[in-house]
C-alpha cells in the first residue's frame, strides 16, 4: 500500500514537472517568436534608413541652409533630400519607441529621447511645414510624443546657435592673432 501511495505522489510530480517545463517551453517559443519578430522589423527599418541616408547625400548641410536663406530656389530633388533627412530622424525616434514598447529599453526613453534630438532636426520653416504635411502621418503615438516638442521648438534655434558659434569661434581667433 505504501508503496502504491509513493508510486502515486511520483508520477503526480512527474506529471506536474512535465507540465511545467511544456508552459516553460511554450514561453521560451514565444518569447523567441517575438525577438524574431523585432529582428526582422529592425533590419527592415535598418535597410529602409540606408536608401534614405543614399537620398540625402553628402552634401545635405548645404541643402539644409539653403532650405533656410533660400527655401523657394530648392530643386524638387533638394526638396527630396530634406524629406529623407527628417524622415531618417522620424524613424529613429520610432524604433527607440518600438524598443521601448517591446521592453528593451526603459520606461520614457523615447520621449527623453525625442526631447534631446527632434528640436535639433524640426526647428525649421521647412521642417515645420514637412511635419505638417507629412510627419503627422506617422502612427499616433510617435505623433503624440513629437508633436508637442516640436511645436515648441523655436524656428532657426540651430540657426541661431550654430551663428553664435560661428561669431564668437572668430572673433576668438581675431583675438588671438
Amino acid at each position: 500500500m505504501n508503496s502504491d501511495r509513493l508510486n502515486h505522489w511520483l508520477t503526480l510530480f512527474a506529471n506536474i514537472g512535465v507540465l511545467a517545463g511544456i508552459v516553460f517551453l511554450a514561453l521560451e517559443i514565444r518569447q523567441n517568436s517575438e525577438l524574431a519578430r523585432l529582428q526582422f522589423a529592425e533590419d527592415r527599418q535598418a535597410l529602409w534608413q540606408q536608401g534614405e541616408i543614399a537620398v540625402f547625400g553628402d552634401d545635405i548641410a548645404a541643402v539644409w541652409e539653403k532650405s533656410i536663406l533660400d527655401p523657394a530656389s530648392l530643386t524638387l530633388a533638394e526638396t527630396r533630400s530634406l524629406d529623407a533627412y527628417l524622415a531618417f530622424q522620424l524613424t529613429n525616434a520610432s524604433r527607440v519607441l518600438q524598443l521601448e514598447i517591446a521592453g528593451l529599453l526603459e520606461s520614457g526613453y523615447t520621449e527623453d529621447y525625442i526631447e534631446g534630438n527632434l528640436p535639433f532636426f524640426f526647428d525649421t520653416e521647412f521642417a515645420k511645414v514637412w511635419w505638417e504635411v507629412e510627419g503627422r502621418t506617422w502612427g499616433d503615438e510617435l505623433v503624440l510624443l513629437a508633436e508637442p516638442v516640436i511645436d515648441r521648438t523655436p524656428i532657426n534655434e540651430t540657426v541661431d546657435k550654430l551663428t553664435r558659434i560661428r561669431g564668437e569661434t572668430a572673433e576668438r581667433v581675431r583675438n588671438n592673432n
